[in-house]
């Protein structure tokens, strides 16, 4: 190698990788603290726009599955409701049997009605007072909700919940009735059979209802499993693009580190090549 003092090439060329090997380390730098592997557009124009359109798919997923699980709790109140609507239509059913005894319907038919009476306001309260997000959900007014259960705008569940007011259960002041002052044991033990007949009506109706419910709550299920995994894997596709190897990267930044430390002293050596130069001619 000639010994030259014009142009240091091996200084000029130990520069020029010694900046590559910096500027490298300084992208590592900035991925390990971050655990990034796209800091800026210019690292990975493509990989930056995937990730952002995976970003959107995200967030309108989350508000899916939120959206879903809405409709999953209306559900759940209307079906607890129903349930202590079954509770009271199943204490009028005893009532109604007690009333065809000829003895229980002479001595205590006015405090067999009493009772009748007060289920049957605690069935219209139910109705009307139980609510889910200040929306009425077991009176008829819940009927062809949508819920949207998809990251579309197409995609959408319709709800209905039929009543279970005393109105739509056949079971108003006048037809839940087994007592009269005037009446005969005859006519009050008949009153009680067709009160007896109704309430079985009525049950069933609630059956439905409920059978109903539950097909919503499985089916609502069912999408936000589907949407949890769809979630998962869109992260997992997002996670590879976006987020760095800690170990690769480690590495890489020991490896640099070295790079960098033997650029200097290669540099330092190249220095001195001028310093010989004019020792010789000296």
């Amino acid at each position: 190698m000639a010994l030259i003092v014009h142009t240091n090439d091996g200084s000029y060329n130990t520069g020029r990788n010694f900046s590559r090997s910096t500027k490298k380390l300084g992208r590592l730098f900035d991925r390990l603290p971050s655990g990034l592997n796209i800091q800026r557009q210019t690292d990975d124009f493509v990989g930056l726009s995937l990730a952002a359109g995976m970003t959107t798919q995200l967030r309108d997923t989350n508000g899916a599955i939120r959206n879903t699980n809405d409709a999953i709790s209306s559900v759940q109140v209307a079906d607890d409701a129903l349930v202590e609507t079954l509770n009271a239509l199943r204490k009028i059913r005893d009532l109604a049997l007690q009333g065809r005894t000829n003895d229980s319907i002479v001595v205590a038919g006015a405090d067999l009605q009493r009772e009748i009476n007060r289920m049957v306001g605690e069935i219209q309260r139910i109705s009307l007072q139980t609510k889910f997000n200040d929306q009425k959900v077991v009176n008829g007014s819940f009927a062809k909700r949508k819920f949207q259960v998809g990251v579309e705008g197409n995609q959408t569940l319709v709800v209905t919940i039929n009543a279970a007011s005393v109105g739509a259960l056949g079971l108003n002041s006048t037809q839940a009735r087994i007592y009269s002052r005037s009446g005969t044991i005859e006519q009050m033990q008949s009153m009680a059979a067709g009160l007896i007949a109704r309430v079985d009506t009525a049950l069933d109706s609630i059956s439905d209802i409920r059978t109903d419910l539950g097909i919503y709550q499985s089916r609502f299920k069912t999408i936000i499993n589907h949407l949890s995994r769809m979630e998962a894997n869109t992260q997992l596709a997002q996670s590879r693009i976006c987020d760095a190897d800690m170990a690769e990267e480690t590495a890489k930044l020991t490896r640099n580190a070295i790079v960098d430390h033997s650029g200097i002293g290669i540099m330092a050596q190249a220095n001195q090549q001028a310093q010989i130069a004019m020792q010789l001619l000296s």
